[in-house]
């Protein structure tokens, strides 16, 4: 997040002016309370499935927990943006990708 973001409450297109995905990420492993209630138990959904050889399946468990993750993190900091253009459907899907992607790793060690 940007200092300016926050002191001047600037708009940019309905967007902040810094990258989105990178912070919502951030946010979702860091906050105790959503990772415990919403990322570790997705990730173990995941898990289950990229064990089952269904990978493609976890990407219906990922995108949901994005659209928490996006709605509590506008409401955690206030922020006066739409979470429908702060968080475009393509840029969810790009971060569910990139989730999946670094956690296949973990999946097979059987962290989760």
């Amino acid at each position: 997040m940007n200092i300016d973001d926050i002191l001047n409450n600037k708009m940019d297109d309905n967007k902040p002016r810094f990258n989105v995905e990178d912070d919502l990420q951030c946010y979702m492993r860091d906050d105790t309370q959503f990772y415990r209630t919403q990322y570790y138990p997705t990730m173990a959904k995941c898990q289950e499935c990229y064990n089952k050889g269904d990978s493609d399946k976890a990407f219906g468990f990922i995108l949901p927990m994005i659209d928490q993750g996006v709605d509590t993190y506008i409401k955690k900091y206030d922020l006066p943006y739409d979470s429908n253009k702060m968080f475009t459907m393509d840029e969810r899907k790009a971060l569910a990708k990139k989730i999946f992607d670094e956690e296949v790793n973990a999946f097979k060690e059987g962290e989760y």
